[in-house]
């Protein structure tokens, strides 16, 4: 992993969407309607570290302050799932799935899988998106399991793609520069406090 997961103090990940409200000129009532952007909002506040500690880090900032692309994270808060299930090579299952449904296979038969409330990383153009499960997650005889996310996946999963419960192992999700803010503080001694905001590209 790059120096964006290294040195985290504290980390927060929130999911975010556009809602649109409208009072109506006729009965007063107020409509709202969203819009399908949902996306993952991230702050990573830094322990304090020394300037060689902290340079790699201020170099990446840098880097996004030039607009040069996009970079990766994931929310160091969940790791092994609840279950404690770590094996790979779970995939989708059949092409053209959308929604918030999604048939997989791959898995360890009869094993409990994932609890809901766990994250579960799947595979896109970008990377990978990361969703809650909203179910828990269990695998029949031929290692099949059905999974339940808590927004549609965006556009259809690839046939064969791949599925992720542990960050470390399945890489991470993609995030843009479009929202970068960070604030770099320096204290006695030489020290640097960083915090780092960011939010997820569509």
């Amino acid at each position: 992993m790059t120096a964006w997961m290294d040195n985290i103090g504290t980390a927060s990940f929130r999911r975010v969407r556009t809602v649109v409200a409208n009072q109506s000129p006729f009965n007063g009532k107020v409509y709202r309607s969203g819009f399908d952007d949902a996306r993952w909002q991230f702050r990573f506040d830094y322990q304090l570290m020394h300037r060689a500690e902290a340079a790699p880090l201020l170099a990446l900032i840098a880097a996004q302050e030039e607009g040069t692309g996009s970079f990766e994270v994931y929310d160091p808060d969940f790791g092994i799932p609840q279950s404690g299930y770590t094996a790979g090579g779970a995939t989708i299952r059949g092409p053209g799935q959308t929604g918030k449904v999604l048939n997989t296979h791959r898995w360890a038969i009869n094993s409990s899988i994932a609890k809901a409330g766990d994250r579960i990383f799947i595979q896109s153009v970008v990377g990978y998106q990361m969703f809650v499960l909203t179910a828990d997650v269990n695998s029949d005889v031929d290692g099949r399991a059905t999974i339940n996310i808590d927004t549609p996946y965006r556009g259809s999963p690839p046939d064969e793609g791949n599925l992720g419960l542990v960050p470390a192992l399945v890489s991470v999700f993609r995030l843009t520069c479009r929202l970068v803010e960070y604030d770099v503080q320096s204290q006695p001694g030489g020290l640097f406090q960083i915090s780092v905001t960011g939010e997820e590209i569509l």
